[in-house]
């Protein structure tokens, strides 16, 4: 509870503790602020404090600061307070405009500030409201990882060796090779910059680097890469936060990305041959492709769209190359067209077709 007495005093009655409080009407020759802990995220240089006061005759206001780079002054070494800078009253000076305080404490990630102020009793400076400022250093950009992939291409689960469950239901559809690489990456700015990126790619131990792409700023793009030469290929990410910096002070970052293979030329059948053996026709030869693994090898009868699977004779597609053997039965006499048809890992295609008269 609050009381104003007769002669001007104002008496407080509180609680936790319970005490009586007795206030004058004047004012105390001097007091003094100390801000909370101020923090700038980075080591930064700060420059000036501005403050809206009103200074009037007998009273100053004095500022000083201390920097440091742990949180808690108590806990690490921080700078000592910066010697007192006193402001006085200048009948010149509009109380409305900001008065600036230049610190000299060392460049540091957090900071405080305190002010004192003294009166003469009867009057007292007033503070109505303080700025600091600062300015954090630019900090180099972060790529954090570069990914390109093409869209029918598996990831993240391990390959499984081919068995002839696999391949229960041979598929009728086409194949349809993909060639629009998608690379996609990562990247961030500590001081929050808006980021443009550069792209880059290198055929494998050429060492020289060409330009695919400038000026993105977004981070992904698609690469239609029929055109490029078949071979494996290494992208980088430039990531340079010039938008916002001078270029004196700008930075840059980079990040490679995991070998690709780029391939767009099938497979070759290889010493084709057919025969007749009692009545079956056996057929063998052999599948290679230059990059890629061969991923399947399916047959059809005289032109019809029901490919049948083959599997190479150790009865797994782990290779670059696979030999054939296989048999086939039940055809009528007469003149049958066997077509062959191979895929590799990226999926291109591959047919070869053989003329056997059975009698």
């Amino acid at each position: 509870c609050l009381l104003h007495s007769k002669d001007g005093k104002l008496i407080l009655g509180t609680a936790n503790p319970a005490q009586i409080i007795s206030m004058s009407s004047g004012y105390a020759p001097e007091g003094s602020f100390t801000s909370d802990v101020l923090d700038a995220n980075q080591i930064s240089r700060w420059g000036n404090i501005q403050f809206v006061s009103d200074i009037p005759s007998n009273t100053s206001i004095s500022v000083q600061t201390r920097s440091g780079n742990m949180q808690d002054p108590d806990k690490a070494p921080w700078s000592e307070w910066s010697e007192p800078v006193a402001f006085e009253p200048d009948s010149k000076h509009n109380s409305l405009v900001p008065r600036d305080f230049e610190i000299n404490s060392p460049s540091a990630r957090y900071l405080q500030y305190r002010v004192t102020l003294k009166g003469d009793g009867k009057r007292t400076p007033v503070i109505d409201r303080i700025d600091t400022n600062f300015a954090m250093p630019n900090l180099r950009p972060q790529v954090e990882s570069v990914t390109a992939a093409y869209a029918d291409e598996k990831s993240g689960a391990a390959a499984k060796p081919a068995s002839p469950a696999t391949f229960t239901n041979a598929p009728n559809k086409e194949p349809e090779h993909e060639s629009k690489l998608k690379i996609t990456w990562k990247a961030s700015d500590p001081n929050n910059d808006k980021l443009q990126y550069r792209l880059e790619y290198q055929i494998g131990g050429s060492g020289r680097w060409i330009l695919l792409r400038h000026r993105l700023q977004s981070n992904r793009f698609e690469w239609d890469t029929i055109r490029a030469p078949d071979g494996h290929y290494l992208l980088r990410v430039i990531a340079s936060d010039d938008l916002d910096n001078p270029s004196n002070s700008s930075l840059k970052a980079v990040r490679t990305s995991d070998p690709i293979l780029i391939d767009n030329t099938p497979p070759v059948f290889v010493n084709l041959k057919g025969e007749i053996n009692k009545g079956r026709l056996v057929l063998v030869g052999g599948v290679t492709d230059a990059l890629s693994n061969i991923a399947a090898v399916h047959y059809s009868v005289d032109a019809y769209n029901n490919w049948k699977p083959i599997l190479p004779r150790d009865q797994i597609f782990d290779s670059t190359k696979e030999d054939l053997a296989f048999m086939i039965s039940g055809l009528s006499k007469g003149r049958h067209v066997i077509t062959l048809r191979v895929l590799d890992d990226r999926n291109n295609a591959a047919y070869q077709a053989v003329t056997i008269d059975m009698k």
